[in-house]
């Protein structure tokens, strides 16, 4: 494998991460700000819903990471860096 397909995978893979560290601890807080309510016997979640709209943050960030990524590694992005 080539090092740049190695080093494309390094950044998607490390932003990917971000990307569910961020949607790990959005939800927790999320949680725990609206514990008081799940203790509610009159409290009903739509958990199809709820799940759906995480997934979707995932793979809609997913794919917008997975576009970025590909733009830097097409673009010389090294002789920017060196010109500047």
């Amino acid at each position: 494998m080539r090092k740049t397909g190695q080093v494309f995978r390094l950044a998607l893979a490390e932003n990917v991460l971000l990307l569910c560290a961020g949607i790990l601890c959005g939800t927790l807080s999320a949680a725990i700000a609206v514990l008081p309510s799940f203790t509610s016997p009159s409290f009903t979640i739509q958990w199809p819903f709820l799940l759906g709209l995480i997934l979707s943050f995932f793979f809609i960030g997913t794919g917008w990471i997975y576009l970025l990524v590909r733009m830097v590694f097409k673009s010389q992005l090294i002789n920017t860096l060196r010109n500047e």
